[in-house]
């Protein structure tokens, strides 16, 4: 006998990779262990055993705790459970993929071309909607060549198939043949006439089978998936029977028995059924009984599965509801979402969270309860051994503490609750594990759903404070979208040293979207900031200290400060308020942080910089502010965080706030009360915006009202500016009763209070009127918060947004990885957090500026122009920059990052014209020596200057370059899903062209992922020939624009003459020239004939070929007033509006909404907003660069 070979099989695994399928009916019985074959559950003796071979037998697991699993032995909590199985007497049928088979032989009705196995999922996937409609139009098997028709579900849990039903005009042999068979039952009885042509072939589960197994092996890959199972394992002929842990029985205490599962009974009665049919079947029972007992096994197998099944007979309803498989793992309390997701986790906390402006930005404080409950397993060692004793006698109800101690040798907890802890304490050995409380310093994961980006859960350090919730610095409410009318949020404790050495990380300034600040000075800290840098603020020695000492908290508390020189010595000594907030970016002399800034403030006056009237141009020179009041965050935080100031942005705010502690001010309600004066302002507005409403009610009711361009006379009406009109649906409150808007107004009614513009405010009360009018506009927000949030949500989880949420940078940094296939991009990729300027890596300027201020080398001689421009070259061809010659010197061949490079060049060749023109206006020589130095020091460069610019340059561009492996494609996801929540879900006016309302927000991002072929607002934007001639923009937009003949007309009229009659159409030749249009007579002519109208060219006063007399005429002529208006005369039919629009560089071109070819009078740059337009005339490879560098909407 051969020995068996060795293999070990309790040992650790790792899994490849799951796929989902079906089980055949073998495989189902080698999984199992067990036969159940019986359908009662215990047997009749006084222990309560269970039945062998029943639904409840122990070789399929234990539910119990002092009973072992018969079949391993394991008790409960070791046992994972064991499968049985039983045979169904009749098959149970799953269903749907009928309509792809032909009849008898089970073969597919498509051609062999098409059923290729090795085709991508998503080519699969596109042919499925193709192939089903070839599948619907072949009624003929290509093999057998039986006659197929369509196949219908029908019922509950029944399918059809139309075998006999036919059209009029296809009359098959097949079919006929069937037919004539019954003309023998028709001669003896008429009845039967008439249910011939609702004949038709019921597909039972027996005949799928046998139809399914009857496909051949090749066409199964064109079916589903040869890995998932065969299409005959759709049809169920063996059951699973779950183990028992799965469906636990309860034993009640109170009363005898037990309380079984859902699917333990489903099963009895799937058994009992089995029973009954088998027993039917060896009797020689009516068909029509076993049929109905058929029916009845499978709803119950189909009840077993999902319990919500729909459409079930009232006599056939289960009288109790049960939870299928389907319930216990879909929804919110499934097994997925419920228990896989990480929703209910340990070491997690959740409760109210409140502001705390005393924190740093990189705290969170957490209330002494939640601290008490989170643990954190210390290792015990020698730097920690008197800590962790100390914890241990404190025990758990003392804070800091601890709950458990963990053995080094035995490995068993102890709980620190009861028992001597001082003993416990001094027997602590090296190599324990105490799990202590959560303490100040702690690092600690904070979170708030919905989760839409990675900012949306960042590492705090933890700070123990008391009370009962979380607290963190307002300052950092904008990343998380926070606010404090009842938010909760979450935090996570990292239960070992690498988890947080992971998370901690301060990176997050910035979000990776576009590279914007967003953590940053808001509220008090700015109004504090703005009044601490005001030029006429200054402070005695007392204040000063006590503001500058506002710094010294956290880990600042050991920072030397050096206070500066007071800025007045006489009468008194006075610092100013800017001298102070230059401490926070160098509090000392030995600070090596240099920060240098120039940037415009909210209220700069537009010239002079640095002279502004109003201090509202900021200078920071080397870490001292020396001009300029700090009016918005990022004018300092940003620039500052780069740099790489001390503190980082962190100790920015303590001054300020301490500033403005003092000199906040008291608000009344008198305060904002209105006065007299006010009210009565108010009314005079009223009273001349009614009068000028009545005005245009009366020009509208006598026709006189003149029309807005693109607008109708009651549109003309609506766009009265009044700062209390409510919008719903972006217009005036519509008619909800018949032609008004409530019963409470006249019908027609345009006047203000009707149409929903609320004249009165909060203060004075409104009317029950405008309450309403005010609740339905509130109510509209409502509803769009909530639709937007689910549509971006699942555009968002669904993958709608990037094709690649899997999408990686691969090592060359050229290509982007998903799932191993490469896709190639036009350009480098560069992280948005390191994006200085628009686009760019850096501001070039702000670089140079920087350089200047630190690196002053006052003893260099200056580069002249030609020195500059010669430097640069030799410095860009050094050896040091060859360690990124890929990506930073030969990219002279790539066209992607060629313009980078270029624009060094073009920026170091106009300082070096700047240099010659300074120069040459104060008329200084090269060699600098008898000039005044002042005037030498006027744009200096120095040869090291220039080398640190450029060395600079160097290291930001490689620093912004995305790392390899990067998931560009999930941060692509969330910058697009998480800004999706703050558009909007409707069509607003665009103001940048007149009367045109274009798609934005949710609905155009949609549109674009989707390719949608009709969009709502399609604009074709196309340039002119002729620049910056408007006659000519007025001709092509003639071209472009649909006119109609209504609009050119004086009249169209009807004339009856005694022996004629026909409608005569009056050009207005005065319009027709204003708008520059190509019309006349004969265009308008040829317009009619081409219409729809049916009007012959011959004689255009005649109508078809209907009869002359002159009833007929007189309704020809009132169809042909009613439709020749409508005549399109000249312009596109789809475009509706086109507008001339003037762009920056002065040039023209035309916008218009709609699709179609392009005008005669503009040349090939042209820009559809419809992707299908685009597509038709490019390649595969630039169809994509359409959804990644689509230009914006004109404005």
């Amino acid at each position: 006998m051969v020995k068996e070979q060795f293999r070990e099989t309790d040992v650790a695994k790792k899994i490849s990779h799951i796929c989902f399928g079906m089980k055949s009916a073998e495989q189902m019985r080698k999984q199992a262990h067990i036969q159940v074959v019986s359908k009662n559950l215990y047997s009749q003796d006084t222990k309560h055993t269970p039945l062998a071979y029943g639904v409840l037998d122990h070789r399929m697991g234990t539910s119990e705790k002092d009973r072992p699993c018969l079949t391993c032995g394991k008790n409960l909590a070791d046992c994972l459970g064991h499968y049985g199985y039983l045979d169904l007497e009749l098959p149970y049928d799953l269903q749907d993929m009928l309509e792809h088979n032909a009849d008898k032989r089970g073969q597919t009705a498509v051609h062999g071309y098409v059923k290729r196995p090795n085709l991508a999922y998503l080519q699969k996937r596109g042919l499925k909607k193709k192939i089903s409609d070839k599948c619907r139009k072949k009624t003929i098997c290509m093999s057998c060549a039986a006659f197929n028709g369509p196949v219908k579900k029908c019922g509950l849990l029944k399918i059809i198939h139309e075998k006999y039903k036919t059209n009029k005009k296809v009359v098959d042999v097949f079919v006929t043949d069937f037919l004539q068979s019954f003309d023998t039952a028709i001669e003896h009885n008429k009845v039967v006439e008439p249910l011939l042509t609702r004949a038709q072939e019921n597909l039972n589960p027996l005949v799928v089978l046998n139809m399914f197994k009857r496909i051949p092996q090749e066409d199964i890959p064109l079916l589903m998936n040869p890995e998932a199972g065969k299409p005959a394992d759709l049809i169920l002929t063996r059951l699973l029977v779950p183990p028992l842990c799965i469906r636990p029985s309860v034993v009640s205490d109170l009363k005898s028995g037990t309380n079984e599962d859902d699917l333990t009974m489903k099963l009895t009665e799937i058994i009992f059924l089995n029973d009954v049919i088998k027993k039917h079947r060896m009797t020689g029972a009516k068909t029509q009984m076993i049929m109905e007992d058929w029916d009845f096994l499978q709803l119950q197998c189909a009840l077993y599965i999902n319990s919500e099944l729909s459409g079930i007979p009232l006599n056939m309803a289960p009288k109790k509801w049960t939870r299928g498989f389907v319930q216990r793992l879909k929804g919110k309390q499934g097994r997925f979402r419920g228990n896989l997701s990480g929703k209910r986790v340990d070491f997690s906390g959740r409760t109210v969270i409140s502001p705390d402006p005393n924190l740093r930005i990189d705290e969170v404080a957490v209330p002494v309860h939640v601290a008490k409950i989170l643990t954190y397993p210390e290792k015990v060692n020698k730097a920690n051994l008197e800590l962790l004793r100390k914890l241990v006698r404190n025990g758990p109800e003392v804070h800091p503490g601890a709950n458990f101690i963990q053995n080094r040798s035995t490995q068993m907890k102890r709980f620190l609750k009861y028992g001597n802890r001082e003993k416990i304490a001094q027997e602590l050995r090296f190599g324990d594990v105490v799990e202590r409380h959560m303490i100040d310093g702690d690092i600690v994961l904070f979170n708030r759903q919905p989760s839409l980006h990675k900012l949306s859960i960042m590492a705090h350090i933890a700070r123990i404070k008391p009370h009962r919730t979380f607290r963190f610095n307002e300052c950092v409410c904008t990343p998380y979208n926070a606010d404090f009318d009842g938010d909760e949020m979450n935090l996570h404790l990292p239960q070992t040293e690498e988890a947080k050495a992971e998370a901690l990380t301060k990176a997050n300034f910035v979000t990776p979207r576009n590279g914007e600040p967003l953590i940053a000075a808001i509220q008090d800290f700015l109004t504090g900031a703005y009044l601490l840098t005001l030029k006429d603020t200054f402070f005695d020695r007392s204040k000063t200290c006590q503001i500058v000492a506002s710094i010294l908290v956290g880990h600042d508390e050991k920072v030397k400060i050096t206070l500066p020189r007071p800025a007045i010595m006489k009468p008194m000594a006075l610092w100013t308020g800017k001298q102070i907030f230059s401490l926070i970016l160098k509090p000392n002399k030995e600070c090596p942080v240099k920060a240098n800034l120039r940037t415009r403030g909210k209220q700069y006056c537009g010239k002079g910089e640095d002279l502004c009237y109003n201090d509202s141009f900021v200078v920071i020179h080397n870490s001292e502010l020396m001009c300029g009041s700090l009016d918005k965050e990022e004018h300092l935080l940003h620039p500052a965080e780069r740099l790489g100031t001390a503190g980082g942005g962190e100790r920015h705010v303590p001054p300020g706030q301490t500033h403005s502690g003092p000199t906040e001010a008291s608000l009344l309600v008198l305060d904002v009360t209105p006065g007299q004066g006010l009210l009565k302002a108010k009314q005079d507005l009223l009273d001349d915006g009614y009068k000028k409403c009545d005005e245009y009610i009366q020009a509208l009711s006598t026709g006189k009202l003149q029309q807005q361009p693109g607008c109708t006379a009651e549109e003309t009406l609506e766009m009265i500016a009044c700062v209390g009109q409510q919008a719903i649906s972006g217009s005036r409150v519509p008619d909800g009763f018949e032609n008004r808007s409530l019963p409470h107004f006249e019908k027609h009614s345009k006047l203000p209070a009707a149409k929903g513009f609320v004249a009165d405010s909060f203060y004075s009360g409104l009317t029950p009127t405008e309450f309403f009018f005010h609740t339905m506009a509130g109510r509209e927000g409502l509803v769009d918060t909530a639709v937007k949030t689910a549509e971006t949500g699942y555009m968002q989880a669904s993958g709608e947004v990037p094709g690649g949420s899997v999408l990686t940078v691969r090592p060359d940094s050229t290509q982007l990885h998903r799932r191993h296939h490469p896709v190639y991009l036009w350009r480098r990729w560069s992280r948005p957090n390191d994006m200085e300027g628009k686009d760019e890596p850096l501001e070039f300027q702000r670089v140079l500026d920087n350089i200047r201020a630190i690196y002053a080398c006052p003893k260099e001689p200056a580069l002249s122009q030609n020195e500059l421009v010669l430097t640069a070259d030799a410095i860009m061809k050094r050896t040091d920059f060859l360690c990124c010659k890929d990506v930073f010197l030969e990219e002279l061949t790539d066209t992607g990052s060629e313009k980078y490079l270029e624009e060094i060049r073009k920026f170091a060749k106009n300082i070096s014209e700047r240099i010659k023109k300074t120069r040459d206006k104060y008329g200084i020589n090269d060699n600098g020596t008898s000039e005044p130095k002042v005037l030498y020091q006027l744009d200096r460069i120095t040869p090291t200057q220039l080398e640190k610019f450029l060395e600079t340059c160097r290291n930001k561009y490689m620093r912004a370059q995305m790392e390899p492996g990067s998931a560009v494609g999930a941060l692509c996801a969330q910058s697009i899903g998480e800004p999706g929540t703050q558009m909007t879900l409707k069509t607003f006016h665009f103001a940048g062209v007149a009367s045109m309302n274009i798609t934005l927000g949710v609905p155009r991002i949609k549109e674009i992922i989707n390719a949608s072929k009709n969009i709502s607002t399609p604009i074709i934007t196309a340039h002119l020939d002729v620049d910056e001639d408007a006659d000519f923009a007025r001709l092509v937009k003639g071209r472009i624009e649909k006119t109609l003949l209504g609009e050119i007309s004086e009249y169209i009229e009807e004339v009856f003459l005694p022996d004629d009659c026909f409608s005569l159409v009056k050009l207005s030749l005065e319009r027709i020239r204003l708008l520059r249009l190509e019309v006349n007579a004969e265009t308008v002519r040829y317009s009619i004939c081409m219409s729809k109208l049916r009007v012959k060219p011959g004689d255009i006063a005649v109508h078809g070929e209907a009869e002359n007399n002159k009833s007929s005429m007189y309704y020809v002529l009132q169809q042909l007033k009613g439709e020749l208006p409508k005549v399109v005369v000249q312009g596109i039919p789809e475009v509706s509006r086109a507008v001339i629009h003037i762009d920056e560089q002065s040039q023209d071109h035309v916008q218009a909404p709609g699709g179609g070819g392009q005008p005669e009078g503009c040349h090939g740059n042209a820009w559809s907003e419809r992707k299908q337009d685009y597509f038709k005339t490019t390649h595969m490879r630039w169809r994509r660069l359409w959804v990644l560098r689509r230009p914006d909407p004109p404005s």
